[in-house]
C-alpha cells in the first residue's frame, strides 16, 4: 500500500490503482495452474491496456480514490459492480492505472464449477452493462476514442466470443449458396458504411434534422 499511494500525488484524476495479482493456489490441480497461465497473460494485457486503452478495476487488490468514489455516487449497485464503477469514473474525468510493481494474491477457482459460475456472472453482467451505456460511453468527451472501442469490446467481449463459434460452425449447417448472397449484399451495404455512422453521431449529438437529412441522402 505504502508503494502505491504516491501515484495519487502526482495526478488529482487518478481515480483508482490496480494491483497485479498472482494466484495463491495455483499447485492444487490441473485447472488452477491453467488458470494461473491465464492471469500471467492478464498481466501482460493490463500493462497494454493501461497506456493504449480502458484500464479495468477487478473489485480487490487495489486503491480507490475516495473523491472519484463520492462524485459518481459510490460503489455501483449491479452484477458487474467493478467494472460498472471504474466505466463511470472514467465518464466523470477520473482514469485507473495498472500498477505492475505491485504484486498481490489471488484465489483461483478450483473446480469447473466454480469457473461456470463466475464466467456466467461475468458474461450476464458485462452484456448488461453494455445495454446500459453503450449510448453514455459514445456520447462522453472524457475517454478518448480507443478507450471507447476497448470498453465496448469488453462489455462485448462473450456475445462475439459466441458469434465467432458461430461463424465458424455455421458453414456446415447453410446452403453453399449463402456466403454469395451474403457477399452480393454487402456490395450494397458496405458504400452506406460512412453515411450510416455520420448518422448515428448526429443521433448522439441529438441533431435530428441533419440526421433525417443524411436518411434522405442514404435513400
Amino acid at each position: 500500500l505504502l508503494s502505491a499511494l504516491p501515484e495519487f500525488k502526482q495526478d488529482h484524476r487518478l481515480g483508482f490503482v490496480q494491483f497485479a495479482m498472482e494466484p495463491t493456489n495455483t499447485e492444487k490441480n490441473c485447472l488452477t495452474k491453467a488458470l494461473a497461465i491465464g492471469a500471467r497473460i492478464l498481466r501482460s494485457q493490463q500493462a497494454a491496456k493501461t497506456k493504449y486503452g480502458f484500464t479495468l478495476f477487478y473489485g480487490h487488490n487495489g486503491i480507490w480514490r475516495r473523491e472519484a468514489l463520492e462524485k459518481i455516487g459510490g460503489w455501483q449497485e449491479s452484477i458487474s459492480e467493478d467494472t460498472d464503477t471504474a466505466i463511470e469514473a472514467r465518464l466523470a474525468g477520473y482514469y485507473g492505472k495498472y500498477l505492475p510493481y505491485v504484486v498481490s494474491g489471488e484465489w483461483s477457482p478450483e473446480s469447473f464449477a466454480e469457473v461456470q459460475k463466475r464466467t456466467r456472472k461475468f458474461a450476464f453482467g458485462t452484456t448488461q452493462l453494455f445495454f446500459k451505456k453503450v449510448i453514455r460511453i459514445l456520447a462522453s468527451k472524457a475517454p478518448h476514442w480507443y478507450e471507447k472501442i476497448d470498453i465496448l469490446l469488453h462489455l462485448l467481449k462473450y456475445p462475439l466470443s459466441a458469434t465467432i463459434l458461430l461463424l465458424v460452425f455455421l458453414p456446415f449447417f447453410i446452403p453453399p449458396q449463402t456466403p454469395l448472397i451474403l457477399g452480393i449484399v454487402m456490395m450494397y451495404i458496405a458504400p452506406l458504411t460512412p453515411i450510416w455512422l455520420l448518422l448515428v453521431k448526429d443521433l448522439i449529438k441529438s441533431d435530428y434534422e441533419k440526421a433525417v437529412s443524411e436518411v434522405k441522402m442514404a435513400g
